[in-house]
């Protein structure tokens, strides 16, 4: 599916005259429109051509109430079949009810229609000349509205015109508005009000209006009878232009339901308690109600209240800067949680040359974070009455701009992590089997350098391979070890098996589900963090609890780069202790 093209409605040549011998125009419309569909539902039950036809005066011609009763007889009792005996013939007249309501029931619309036009002394109307008119007035009047309203949303974009058609009855009128900068604020409803807990940039929208334009003309060339919004109108279909790549919108589905569309407009929206205002706003043509309606309607989220298609925790990335922690934990759930499920690392990996903004930049958890959590059992006296410090390690998932290692230390870790890299890259690449001459790439015992396994050769087989993304990933897969944990991988010493096998040895464990159980619940731990759990746990044995020795101002002394506070924080987190700060 293409996009039909859109006229701008000055630029718009429209023969009325012509639509008019082609269409329902004038007070009488909705009383044509009313017959034509009467008749088409029910000619073919007749002999006699229309079943019902009207005059100028809105009576009815000759002979239509012996075509209104013929077709009732055979659409609704059954006339044209012959009967067997009397019963089948009283079965067939008593069985079709609801044909029979509704016969009447769209019969006597018209009539009551009728009565109405000729009651309030309403001419039976050529309506071109009026149409005309309106038309024209139309076509000067939206620029100079359009004008006004980006006089005050200077970065929104307004266009209001024709959509490209067919025929006469299938003209829509589209308006479509560009909303620019939208400030997404997030409101948390709790005893004392509605509390803003986060307000930040999400992007740009579009979104598309779509009115049928000869219901909308005749409406408004008989007075606006009708000018508050009906079943002809929908909610508006959007195109989203996020902040960040993938970034979902709360009020706009990332499913599109249209068949073969390929346009990027989303069909699927939700407007909420604002649906009247929005709907009558754009029956009306009201620009600017309705920029700035659309503004207020994209920009806000209320906790509980708003019922969306998207849950706010899909519409931003992290927890950025100024955000309130109770964005998150007022679900119930930790920062831990929230950092292993931000979806911007995965986005981000499949993005090609992305040079936008980066939103690990502007995250609270890129360099870890304290906050203070209410305790009753922490004492009136302390710094923090009645609050425990809870720190958050910095966040090993970001994504953060490459830094060349610069520790010998660190450059053996970088090494150990790129032929990790190489091996598995080629062990996953499609055909690398099929390459001839045959490669060498499988690790084995005798074998842990595979000549072909390095860079030269995936991007002989892969130009496209992303380097950055690949290191970044495997990095966070080893986000406590140091060098003996990458040396063991890389060289299969067996120390990792080595020292799980002790620990099992030394709780006793030998059933094989246990056992499987215990490698899978360390298989993240590096060798020091299981060398200190078997030395806690032999040292409780031999009741003598181990007393570490611990003295923040003497390492904050050395080259840590970092404070006694931060060092007691990170002492305190990784033995799952809080502490007063």
């Amino acid at each position: 599916m293409t996009e039909r093209v859109i006229t701008p409605i000055n630029e718009v040549d429209i023969n009325i005259q012509d639509a008019a011998d082609a269409l329902f125009l004038g007070p009488q419309a909705e009383l044509l429109e009313k017959v034509q569909m009467f008749n088409s539902r029910y000619n073919m039950h007749g002999t006699s051509g229309d079943v019902i036809q009207i005059n100028r005066n809105y009576g009815f011609k000759p002979g239509v109430y012996d075509r209104i009763k013929e077709a009732y007889g055979n659409h609704c009792l059954g006339y044209k079949s012959k009967p067997k005996d009397i019963w089948s013939l009283k079965y067939r007249m008593d069985r079709d009810t609801w044909k029979q309501r509704t016969f009447w029931r769209d019969a006597i619309a018209i009539q009551n229609k009728m009565k109405s036009l000729k009651y309030d002394n309403v001419g039976w109307q050529d309506n071109v000349a009026v149409v005309e008119r309106f038309f024209t007035d139309l076509q000067n009047r939206i620029p100079s509205e359009i004008q006004s309203a980006l006089s005050v949303f200077e970065n929104d974009d307004i266009t209001v015109g024709i959509e490209e058609y067919e025929d006469w009855g299938g003209m829509r009128l589209v308006i479509e508005l560009f909303t620019a900068d939208i400030d997404m604020q997030v409101f948390h409803q709790s005893r004392d009000g509605d509390e803003e807990i986060a307000n930040y940039k999400w992007g740009n929208m579009a979104t598309r209006w779509y009115v049928p334009f000869w219901k909308f003309i005749n409406n408004w060339c008989e007075g606006g009878v009708n000018s508050r919004y009906n079943s002809s109108i929908s909610n508006p279909c959007a195109k989203l232009y996020p902040k960040y790549p993938k970034l979902r919108h709360p009020y706009v589905s990332n499913q599109n339901y249209s068949h073969n569309n390929n346009t990027g407009w989303q069909s699927y929206t939700c407007t909420g308690d604002m649906q009247g205002d929005l709907k009558e706003a754009a029956w009306s043509l009201d620009i600017n109600a309705l920029c700035s309606l659309t503004r207020t309607w994209l920009s806000r989220y209320h906790i509980p209240r708003t019922n969306p298609l998207n849950r706010i925790q899909w519409c931003y990335y992290g927890w950025e800067n100024g955000m309130d922690a109770k964005i998150w934990t007022h679900r119930g759930v930790s920062a831990g949680t929230i950092i292993n499920d931000c979806q911007w690392p995965g986005i981000y990996s499949d993005q090609i040359d992305y040079q936008g903004e980066n939103p690990c930049d502007n995250c609270q958890f890129l360099d870890g974070y304290a906050y203070l959590k209410e305790n009753d059992s922490i004492l009136e006296d302390a710094e923090y009455p009645k609050h425990e410090v809870v720190a958050i390690e910095p966040c090993h998932r970001a994504i953060r701009d490459y830094e060349t290692p610069l520790t010998d230390e660190d450059i053996i870790k970088e090494a150990c992590i790129l032929h990790i890299i190489c091996c598995s890259t080629l062990r996953n690449m499609p055909g690398i089997n099929d390459q001839l001459p045959a490669l060498d790439y499988m690790l084995s015992d005798n074998n842990r350098f595979p000549a072909d396994a390095n860079l030269e050769t995936i991007y002989s087989l892969n130009p496209d391979f992303n380097l950055d993304n690949a290191i970044r990933s495997e990095r966070s897969s080893w986000p406590n070890h140091e060098v003996e944990d990458l040396l063991d991988t890389v060289f299969d010493t067996r120390i990792w098996h080595d020292l799980v096998n002790d620990y099992i040895e030394l709780h006793g464990i030998d059933d094989e589900s246990e056992v499987d159980d215990i490698h899978y619940d360390l298989r993240h731990e590096s060798l020091d963090s299981i060398r200190n759990m078997i030395s806690s746990e032999t040292e409780r044995r031999a009741g003598r609890p181990q007393q570490t020795a611990w003295d923040p101002l003497a390492i904050a002394s050395q080259d840590s780069g970092m404070t006694p506070e931060e060092l007691t924080i990170r002492w305190a987190t990784e033995r799952g202790r809080t502490i007063n700060i």
